[in-house]
């Protein structure tokens, strides 16, 4: 961005002055969160005086990442700039929600506003320059008044002043992310500065992560590029004071859809080969009885599953010429009338009021297909009724599989609970809370091939859904309940310990 005032010949930036001495840039940077714009200064060559944050989890992962840096995890208003004099650099983004339209636009009305504290520490701190970024909404005319106080204020203090809307997807970052960026500087550097300049062909999702993408073997990486090769719709943090994080907004998730990602959750590898499980995918090869359990009494609702296999059903149906089968996969099902009472673990607890559901944390990650019972019958309707479906093998699903945390957050959100998740380590969970599964294999389901050969989709939206069977749950709940897996007194034995 500075031509004449840094070099680049070794790897880190440096400030030319009068005398042949070349002395690092120094940055503080504020309202870090979880360190990307600290990222990219410290790429630039910067040196870090100090990162400051004020959310614990941020700050955790800042110390992870980068041990060398000096944290404050502090209130900005706590922050002595006097502390941080003659720095090169202050940097920062503070919080957006002001003026942004989810967060109501209250600008200098809204107490998330630190613009004044940035100005405060800028005074105290007296940098060579500043760089403060923000949403574009921030350069509107709805704060025309208040974005020219901050000018004003800033031409106070000595400092010549530029504001740009930059759009990260032109600069080599895939995703459509327009922000408000000012740049600061005292008079004998402001003259040297230059705006980076845009590029002409924009780097897409597909060439930005491909490879990242593909370096386990996944299969289904061809089709993946093809659906991936554009600009990413934005990728947002959410605010705590509306429910905490968010990846996008509602009308974004669409775009997201087209994109084949799921904009709900973050995962922590790469797909493996056979993720998601297609019709194509690799049956198991233990056959029946391979769930290893002795035969259950006939009076007993799993005594289904021990006396058959559906691998060697499956293999029947499709193996008779005469015969013209179709197979459908079905995902874990839930809604009115499920005889194993899927959600009401959850329902209970909400309806009794509890401040917090534990989930160990393997659950908590995992990833388990569902789909609500109307919707499930939709498509065996439709493939019952479609000759098209004849020999074929179909998948049914929701479209996006959550994380187990995800799904019961869900739930408390429809229920309109007021308690929280809280994941613990599986060897601090009180016993009745301990999954008896194997949570290092997802089973997420792929649903594609019956939703483009017969236009399935679903009749019945997630939020109704999981209304009507929160509503079924509560009026006919199991008929016999045991006390133990409802241990509330030690369940808040673990929740005194955090």
């Amino acid at each position: 961005m500075v031509d004449s005032l840094i070099s680049t010949e070794s790897s880190q930036v440096v400030l030319q002055h009068n005398t042949k001495k070349e002395t690092p840039l120094t940055v503080l940077d504020i309202c870090t969160g979880a360190g990307g714009e600290a990222l990219g200064l410290e790429m630039a060559g910067f040196i870090h005086e100090a990162v400051v944050e004020i959310d614990s989890v941020a700050c955790q992962t800042l110390r992870l990442n980068r041990p060398s840096w000096h944290v404050i995890e502090s209130d900005l208003r706590e922050v002595n700039g006097l502390d941080f004099r003659e720095i090169d650099l202050l940097a920062g983004g503070v919080p957006c929600p002001p003026f942004t339209i989810a967060g109501k636009q209250l600008g200098a009305n809204d107490e998330r506003d630190l613009f004044p504290e940035a100005l405060r520490i800028i005074e105290e701190a007296k940098p060579t320059a500043v760089m403060l970024e923000n949403v574009p909404g921030f350069a509107t005319a709805k704060f025309t008044v208040y974005r020219n106080d901050l000018i004003l204020k800033l031409h106070r203090l000595g400092y010549e002043i530029q504001w740009r809307v930059l759009n990260s997807s032109a600069y080599d970052v895939p995703q459509l992310r327009p922000r408000f960026v000012l740049v600061a500087m005292q008079p004998s550097y402001f003259e040297h500065f230059r705006w980076p300049q845009p590029k002409r062909i924009c780097l897409t999702v597909s060439q930005a992560i491909g490879d990242l993408m593909g370096s386990r073997g996944w299969r289904g990486i061809d089709q993946w590029l093809h659906r991936a090769n554009c600009i990413a719709p934005t990728l947002v943090g959410g605010s705590k004071k509306h429910g905490g994080p968010d990846l996008g907004p509602t009308r974004a998730r669409k775009q997201w859809e087209a994109l084949g990602v799921d904009g709900r959750g973050l995962a922590d590898f790469p797909p493996e080969e056979d993720f998601p499980i297609t019709e194509d995918s690799p049956l198991r090869e233990n056959l029946y009885p391979y769930r290893g359990y002795d035969l259950r009494s006939q009076d007993t609702p799993q005594f289904v599953t021990d006396n058959y296999d559906k691998i060697l059903v499956e293999r029947h149906v499709m193996s008779d010429p005469n015969l013209p089968g179709t197979v459908l996969r079905l995902p874990a099902v839930y809604g009115p009338g499920d005889s194993q009472h899927r959600l009401f673990p959850y329902v209970k607890r909400m309806n009794d009021n509890r401040p917090a559901i534990l989930l160990d944390d393997g659950l908590a990650q995992w990833h388990w297909t569902h789909g609500y019972v109307e919707n499930i019958a939709a498509a065996i309707a439709l493939a019952v009724t479609n000759e098209q479906a004849t020999g074929r093998i179909y998948n049914i699903g929701e479209l996006y599989t959550p994380t187990w945390a995800e799904r019961v957050s869900k739930i408390g959100q429809v229920a309109e609970w007021k308690g929280r998740v809280v994941i613990v380590p599986k060897d601090r969970l009180p016993a009745h809370l301990v999954a008896d599964i194997n949570t290092e294999q997802d089973i997420v389901v792929d649903s594609t091939r019956i939703r483009e050969d017969l236009g399935y989709k679903e009749i019945v939206p997630e939020d109704e859904a999981l209304r009507r069977t929160i509503e079924w749950e509560r009026a006919y709940p199991p008929k016999e309940i045991d006390p133990k897996q409802f241990d509330y007194a030690a369940e808040d034995a673990v929740l005194a310990k955090m």
